[in-house]
């Protein structure tokens, strides 16, 4: 399997930079290593010898390593083994290029070095090819070298490309699914809500259904107005979730009392968009309602480290003692969960459980505390 679709990934101009600065760094620590090892060996450190041998040593490399990119880009949609014999061709032709290089700047930096210099560049260069001298082994391991470098660069960059896409594919992904679990709430609301107004209609109670259908027009277009917000301040939230339960008491009249009690500190916290509206109507419809009487409904806040603990109680019908919140939760709840793990992944904590005193029901949710 092969790389695809590398070559916009470095500019040659980039590439003969980078390749420049790399065998410039090599050739400078070189060059101190056999700077240490002439004064330690009392040896002559001459600007013959650098130009003679170490700075043809490595410019070759420093010349070939564009070169050898270009031939990765061109061959790179290839298999692995077919990569490889083609790159075998050239890798070998390096080694040649390499000691030829090294033999000119020996010939002329270096006239003393064994080589008669009443000999003509030519047969200088056949004396070097009896002698064993024609190719380098160097120039053949690091074409192989240059070669492993670029491919590694090439494999970051599109590791880095997939993984920035797939960020932004995930993103896309969450805002969607919330947008479509908004959408979902909103006529779920909106279907009780009419239902509500309907029933106190056929009582004739005229009045209460003025203000309720005023109360409904306030909230729905607060509501409408967060539709691209997901996350808000708990003041907000807070905000939101009273102008429901004013809709409430306009059904339950004197006999339903509201008690919110949240630390001010908390009140900027940002919490998931219209998440408490499921909660506040869970208790109403399975709590609250089936109760005659008075009853009240309490809304309180308590903070430890950097988390908040949120209570929704209210009195009214207790659970069953086999209720499980994943596997009996109805819509509205199903709906609280879903968009918690998409805010907090695992950061959180939803409990919907009987009192102690076995008085009623509390949700408690636990956030961890952002800003």
């Amino acid at each position: 399997m092969s790389i695809r679709s590398p070559k916009n990934i470095l500019s040659f101009r980039k590439v003969i930079v980078l390749n420049t600065l790399f065998w410039v760094v090599i050739w400078a620590i070189a060059l101190w290593n056999n700077f240490q090892w002439a004064e330690s060996t009392n040896r002559e450190f001459s600007i013959d010898t650098v130009l003679s041998w170490s700075f043809p040593y490595y410019l070759s490399f420093a010349l070939i390593g564009p070169l050898v990119y270009l031939l990765l880009i061109r061959w790179i949609d290839y298999g692995y083994s077919k990569q490889v014999l083609l790159h075998l061709g050239p890798a070998v032709l390096t080694g040649f290029v390499h000691q030829l290089g090294m033999f000119v700047f020996a010939s002329l930096f270096s006239p003393n070095l064994s080589l008669s210099s009443e000999l003509t560049f030519w047969e200088k260069l056949s004396l070097q090819y009896d002698r064993g001298f024609f190719f380098s082994i160097h120039g053949f391991l690091f074409y192989w070298l240059v070669v492993g470098i670029f491919y590694s660069i090439i494999i970051y960059q599109k590791y880095r490309r997939e993984e920035l896409n797939n960020l932004v594919l995930k993103s896309d992904l969450n805002v969607a699914k919330l947008q479509s679990l908004q959408m979902q709430l909103q006529p779920h609301f909106l279907f009780n809500s009419f239902n509500t107004i309907s029933m106190m209609a056929r009582k004739n109670k005229m009045a209460e259904v003025v203000e309720m259908i005023g109360a409904l027009g306030e909230l729905l277009r607060e509501s409408l107005a967060l539709k691209d917000t997901q996350m808000l301040p708990l003041s907000k939230e807070l905000e939101l979730t009273k102008k429901y339960l004013q809709i409430q008491q306009v059904r339950l009249h004197d006999r339903f009392t509201l008690h919110i009690d949240i630390p001010k500190v908390a009140l900027e916290t940002m919490v998931p968009s219209l998440m408490f509206q499921p909660i506040v109507e869970n208790a109403f419809k399975h709590g609250i309602e089936k109760t005659s009487g008075q009853v009240s409904f309490h809304i309180t806040g308590s903070l430890d480290g950097r988390q908040l603990t949120l209570q929704f109680f209210n009195e009214g019908t207790l659970l069953d003692e086999k209720f499980e919140i994943n596997n009996h939760a109805g819509f509205g709840l199903t709906t609280v969960v879903s968009r918690l793990e998409h805010a907090y992944e695992e950061d959180f904590r939803f409990e919907l459980k009987n009192t102690q005193d076995r008085k009623g029901v509390v949700a408690e949710l636990t956030l961890p505390l952002s800003q």
